[in-house]
């Protein structure tokens, strides 16, 4: 293994070293203040009693152990991810700082960065439509301001919303027509209500019971089951 830094590897190299997926780490009171700024009292006081859990706390991580298997899938929750956090305070704090971002960027290895949000990956599957307008609106105009001022060296992504045609235009004009943001994210898939036949809870477990019949229905393929959010879009 090579003993050189990040920067000494940089230095020798004849063109510039572009970070395609940087990512930020939002400071949650900060982003809260321009959820309200654009939201309204109302809507931010609706989205705190709608996440008994902070997010991107301990809290949140800790209570996917300590549900059951049955809770867990009754409730759809995702485990987290296990390496989400550092024992290095520094480099904790050049994820939510731009300052000390661009300070590090030569530090880094690092010409240019383009980068994402992390908490902000959640906001467009939101399923309460205003919370979820007003927390892209809010975060967009956060990295604006924080990020624009180092765009010679990094560039933020906008999060646009993707539940209805209409929303993702109306982000997408006003993070790129309004505040002159480069990249976006979109979400992978747009979470929809779902229906789970057979479920204790829907009352299908007949209509389960006919559709195993039929060996097209008994079980998952191999596309469905690696990717279960997305294999409609990959099936004919």
């Amino acid at each position: 293994m090579s003993s050189r830094t990040s920067e000494q590897v940089r230095t020798g190299l004849s063109h510039p070293v572009i970070d395609g997926d940087g990512h930020t780490i939002e400071f949650m009171p900060l982003l809260h203040d321009f959820l309200k700024e654009v939201g309204g009292s109302e809507i931010y006081d609706r989205y705190v009693r709608s996440r008994p859990q902070p997010m991107l706390g301990r809290g949140t991580r800790d209570r996917w152990y300590q549900m059951t298997p049955q809770a867990r899938q009754h409730e759809r929750v995702l485990r987290p991810s296990f390496w989400v956090g550092t024992g290095n305070t520094y480099d904790r704090a050049t994820a939510m700082l731009p300052e000390l971002r661009r300070a590090r960027m030569d530090e880094l290895g690092l010409d240019f960065s383009i980068l994402y949000p992390t908490g902000g990956l959640e906001f467009p599957g939101e399923q309460d439509e205003e919370i979820r307008r007003a927390f892209c609106r809010a975060i967009n105009i956060m990295n604006t301001e924080l990020y624009g001022p180092h765009s010679d060296r990094m560039t933020h992504a906008a999060v646009i919303p993707m539940q209805t045609p209409e929303e993702a235009i109306a982000e997408l004009d006003h993070a790129v027509g309004t505040l002159g943001m480069k990249a976006i994210y979109i979400p992978a898939q747009v979470r929809r209500p779902v229906f789970v036949i057979g479920h204790y809870r829907s009352g299908t477990t007949h209509l389960w019971n006919l559709l195993t019949t039929d060996p097209r229905f008994a079980f998952p393929s191999i596309l469905q089951a690696t990717f279960p959010h997305s294999f409609l879009t990959f099936e004919p």
